[in-house]
């Protein structure tokens, strides 16, 4: 789950997926069902959807 103050995508050891919400946080209901998922963290800031999965390609990309 992308949010901020999670790990940071590059030093993230483990297999990894990605779960973004839309223009709305995600809400008590969606934090429920993805309980004990790690959150992880394009930066500080808050990135539209279609941004993060940009950043997301690229990371992956040059990893």
């Amino acid at each position: 789950m992308l949010k901020e103050g999670g790990f940071n995508l590059i030093q993230h050891p483990n297999d990894i997926g990605f779960i973004l919400s839309d223009d709305q946080p995600f809400s008590v209901q969606d934090r429920a069902s993805l309980h004990g998922l790690d959150s992880l963290s394009l930066g500080r800031e808050w990135l539209q959807g279609h941004s993060c999965i940009s950043i997301i390609h690229h990371l992956l990309d040059e990893s």
